[in-house]
Parts: C-alpha cells; structure tokens; sequence
C-alpha cells in the first residue's frame, strides 16, 4: 500500500501514469462459487436491491452519516507491519466510528495524537444506540469479509445493510452501446462480493440484513463526474438519456428470482475492465483507486 501510494504521487503527472494505466487490469481472487448461486442462498427477508440517488422518508425509518475507510492488510507477520495496518485504520476508520459507537477516540489515536484531541464531555458521548453509521471502503472481494467481520467485532455487533456496493468502468464514448451491454465484468465482481459477505453472515454470525448494487443507472459520479459508468443499465447522455438494460441487470434480476442456473465462463478468470487504448483523463483516477485495492467501493451502513 505504502509503496503503491508512493509511486502515485511520484507519477501522477507524467506520461508514465498513463502507460502504466492503459496496461492496467484489476483482478478479483478466484472463489469456488456454486452454479446455482442465487437469492435461495440468503435467509428469508434478506433485502436486496439497487441503489439510487433518490430517498424516501417513511414512518420509523434511520438515517445517518457515511464514513470512507479502506480495509488494510500488513505487509508482513512482523509486528511493525500489523501495527501499522492497524493504526492507519483506526485514523481513517476508528477517528470517527470510535466516538460515534464507544464515545471515545481509539487507543492509537490517542497515544499518538495526545492532547491535541478534542475531548468529550458526558453530555457529547454516547454509548452505540442504534444511529445509522455507514463506511464507504474501496476493495477486493475478501476485503468486504473482513470489514464486515471488524464492524462486528469493533461495534457492538450492529445490524448492517450494505447500502451501496459498486463497480466502474470508463465511459468509452466511442464504444457501441451494443458493446456496452456486455458488462460480464460487473456479473462477476457482484457474485464475488455477494459470496463474500454471505461468508460473514453463515459462517461469521455478522447481522448481515441487505444488499445494494450501485447503481440501477449510470449517473454522474460526486468525484469523478461522467467519465465512468457504474449502472446496471446504460444511459445514452447523447440521445435524450435513452436507458438500454445492461447483461448485469438481466443477470440481477435473475438472482432475485432464483433463475441463475449456469456459472458464468469466465468466472475463473476474472481481470475486469479499466480502459483500452489512451488512458485520457480517465488516467489518474484509476491510478489512484489502484492503490486502493482493487478499483471497487462499498457504503455499509449499521444500525
């Protein structure tokens, strides 16, 4: 990670960024997914769904913050490195999820930070109490695992509902819009991470309630505008934003309804989609989520 962000910043405005981008591919771990993997594998009233920018306000409902973390694994097994790992996520993570649940500022923080701290009055803390807290974290697929495995184990085990979990390519404005229906990409990165957290439900006990594909439409991004698509369905932003449905929306639809029969081909080797040819614009934003791990977001919001 460290030396990922390093050679960022080193080559973020050189030619070199945008070689190593247009050779660039992501890669998802193998995983050995059943065939018939489908919405019959999660209990009864798991909710899915695909996330939208709108929201409705009904009688009872929470609503809350987003946070933004990344997950980090250590470099080694020697102690330096877990320590490292865990500190940097306890300022990027814990700074704020730590008040929010416990009241207090990590351990960490406070050891490294000292009195530069604000500090807590007993009216301005509050144990966990149901609020809505939510991280948005850039991953690979084991990672959702881990990070929901975390919350658990961090936060009072608190039901969570992934609001948002998402994949991009680069909008190609050259492309055929028949060409970008074949989204095989995004079925794969959706299987993988739907199988990764129902891990953390089965086999973790996490109070893993719901599922949300970001987004039901390409729509433009709060940092990256409308240079990537994230939809299930396709907006023409050139003919009167006609809507075309993506091969990943028929593929979501039959998931819901317990139609997934065949795995797909090319689920063993899943490279994903960045961008071909010139890295353009497009260059130091897939750079830059590189060194994220992997080029994929989630929101998990607990409550």
């Amino acid at each position: 990670m460290a030396l990922a962000t390093t050679l960022f910043s080193a080559v973020r405005d050189s030619d070199l960024l945008h070689k190593l981008v247009a050779h660039t591919k992501p890669a998802m771990a193998d995983d050995d997914i059943p065939a018939d993997f489908s919405r019959s594998y999660f209990p009864e009233g798991f909710i899915f769904g695909t996330a939208t920018s709108a929201y409705q306000k009904n009688e009872d409902e929470k609503i809350g913050i987003t946070l933004f973390t990344f997950w980090f694994e250590p470099l080694s097994n020697r102690t330096i490195d877990i320590e490292a790992s865990k500190t940097t996520l306890d300022f990027m993570f814990g700074l704020w999820m730590e008040p929010l649940t416990n009241g207090h500022y990590p351990k960490r923080v406070q050891n490294l930070v000292g009195d530069r701290l604000l500090t807590f009055n007993e009216t301005e803390t509050f144990d966990y109490d149901g609020n809505l807290i939510g991280p948005q974290f850039y991953i690979f697929p084991k990672g959702i695992r881990s990070l929901l495995n975390y919350t658990k184990n961090r936060y009072n085990d608190a039901v969570i509902y992934i609001t948002e979990n998402v994949v991009d390519n680069g909008n190609n404005e050259t492309q055929p819009i028949s060409d970008a229906l074949k989204d095989q990409f995004r079925i794969d990165y959706y299987q993988k991470h739907m199988w990764k957290a129902l891990e953390s439900l089965n086999n973790d006990d996490v109070k893993l309630r719901g599922y949300f594909a970001w987004s039901y439409l390409d729509n433009f991004e709060w940092n990256i505008g409308y240079t990537s698509r994230i939809g299930l369905y396709y907006v023409d932003y050139k003919n009167n934003l006609t809507r075309y449905e993506k091969d990943s929306a028929k593929w979501f639809a039959k998931l819901l309804n317990n139609e997934v029969s065949k795995k797909s081909p090319s689920l063993s080797k899943i490279t994903g989609q960045v961008t071909s040819g010139k890295s353009r614009k497009l260059g130091k934003h897939y750079i830059m989520r590189r060194c994220r791990i992997d080029l994929r977001s989630i929101y998990v919001s607990c409550c």
